[in-house]
């Protein structure tokens, strides 16, 4: 009997199991990261697939980091939205600014 429990260790010691422990990926740390990439992919995923897909693991994903790491730099999802919002405002203002400057120019 011995040898039969030999025999089976050998045969499936021949087929390759895939070590579960093993990250399939390497992540990024988070000193790696800067609020301005978590807000530059947060865009590109509102854009792109919508509100109701902008979670922090989405983002996490994306960036390839942990899903705490994102929560380094925001409370929530809701404060990079606020943010995105804030920033889109003042980009807004800015430009109509300018516009402003620039028509007045003319005449």
């Amino acid at each position: 009997m011995p040898n039969l429990a030999c025999q089976f260790q050998a045969y499936i010691s021949r087929f390759s199991v895939p070590d579960v422990g093993k990250k399939t990926r390497s992540r990024r740390s988070r000193g790696s990261l800067s609020r301005e990439e978590i807000l530059t992919v947060s865009l590109e995923i509102l854009h792109s697939e919508g509100l109701e897909r902008l979670s922090m693991r989405h983002i996490a994903d994306r960036l390839g980091c942990s899903v705490a790491s994102p929560y380094a730099y925001f409370k929530s999802q809701e404060e990079i939205v606020r943010t995105l919002i804030i920033q889109g405002e003042h980009d807004l203002t800015a430009r109509l600014r300018r516009a402003q400057r620039s028509s007045e120019d003319i005449f």
